[in-house]
């Protein structure tokens, strides 16, 4: 599962009964409004409503 708040970018497994959740290093991000995830790629993609862009990142921050 993954959240957004503003501009951080966390995933939690949800097989991990503890709560944890992991930040995914993102830039350019200032307000995020929507998340998808490509699980053949391993990509995390994200739009941004202020600066209207769309980005992407592999869960540990790299291939953007």
């Amino acid at each position: 599962m993954f959240i957004a708040t503003n501009n951080v970018l966390r995933y939690a497994n949800l097989s991990d009964f503890h709560g944890h959740t992991t930040s995914i290093p993102v830039v350019n991000a200032n307000d995020i409004a929507a998340i998808d995830y490509d699980p053949l790629e391993g990509y995390v993609y994200w739009g941004d409503d202020n600066l209207e862009i769309i980005s992407r990142a592999k869960l540990n921050g790299t291939g953007k």
